[in-house]
């Protein structure tokens, strides 16, 4: 009833439009409230729900414990975000991209906490993203899950609205809790990238080529990361390593052949420095350009 109340008075609050209602067993029988989520999924589903909480609390010595399940019936199974990806032209695109955050999930925050979190990702998805910060700014989460939840939506929420600063620093929590978690290192990358803090972009990249060598994606990213400063012999190495991975892809393709074009036009300055230096031993111009 606590989380009924509550959530009713978020969405008036923000103006949302839902409804919120308590599954009211039709008997005295204890048997005909739901067991487990499923059987709450199942109710959920006949009465058109979108999302359906079902939750135990459990008498300790001291006090209780809460454990609320969930399971948001009108997405898929996986949340959808956004996906920064670094360009070397473009700077930086968006696109959208399926995470391994799933739609269904237990929490175990007090009822307050898991109120905020829950009301921020339905806000999240009902697109209204001041909503959503406002709620999930607040919502004080202890679990891994739930971190990891909080984290990426709120992430997320900040992007759409322009906020990178506030958009790093999630990532930022979400890293401290789950260090290999990709979409959190592609994302963070990329926003280093914009800044021009080229190498903490490399090595949040090499931190999922670590967790993962065949990652054809990172390997380009990466690649592209050490084109644009000119690092050209790892830049090669990398995007030679994408293209086994992915021998037909044609953006690391026209990346290579761009590392090619700027291959060549290094050593012709090379050329140039030394045939100056010939004439000039002493010529720092020539000698720095050599360099």
């Amino acid at each position: 009833r606590a989380i009924v109340i509550d959530l009713a008075r978020l969405s008036q609050n923000y103006q949302l439009n839902t409804d919120v209602a308590l599954y009211e067993a039709k008997s005295e029988d204890i048997n005909s409230n739901p067991a487990n989520l499923s059987e709450a999924i199942e109710i959920g589903q006949n009465c058109n729900a979108q999302l359906v909480i079902i939750g135990t609390e459990e008498k300790l010595r001291d006090s209780f414990r809460i454990i609320t399940e969930y399971k948001f019936l009108s997405l898929k199974e996986h949340f959808e975000l956004k996906k920064l990806k670094i360009d070397e032209r473009s700077e930086v695109n968006t696109v959208d991209a399926i995470s391994s955050i799933t739609t269904q999930g237990v929490v175990t925050n007090p009822i307050k906490q898991t109120i905020l979190l829950l009301f921020g990702v339905v806000a999240y998805n009902m697109n209204d993203k001041d909503a959503a910060i406002a709620s999930l700014e607040l919502a004080e989460v202890t679990d891994s899950a739930s971190t990891l939840l909080k984290g990426m939506v709120l992430g997320d929420s900040y992007l759409e609205q322009g906020k990178t600063n506030e958009a790093l620093e999630s990532y930022n929590k979400v890293l401290e809790r789950h260090p290999n978690y990709a979409l959190a290192l592609q994302n963070r990358a990329a926003i280093y990238f914009q800044k021009g803090d080229y190498m903490e972009a490399a090595s949040d990249l090499t931190t999922r080529i670590e967790a993962n060598p065949k990652d054809a994606e990172a390997l380009e990213q990466r690649g592209t990361v050490f084109l644009k400063v000119e690092q050209l012999d790892k830049a090669k190495k990398d995007l030679l390593k994408a293209r086994e991975l992915q021998p037909t892809d044609k953006n690391i393709l026209d990346k290579l052949r761009r590392l090619d074009v700027k291959v060549e036009e290094q050593r012709e300055l090379k050329k140039d420095a030394e045939r100056q230096l010939q004439a000039d031993p002493d010529d720092v111009n020539a000698l720095n350009q050599r360099a």
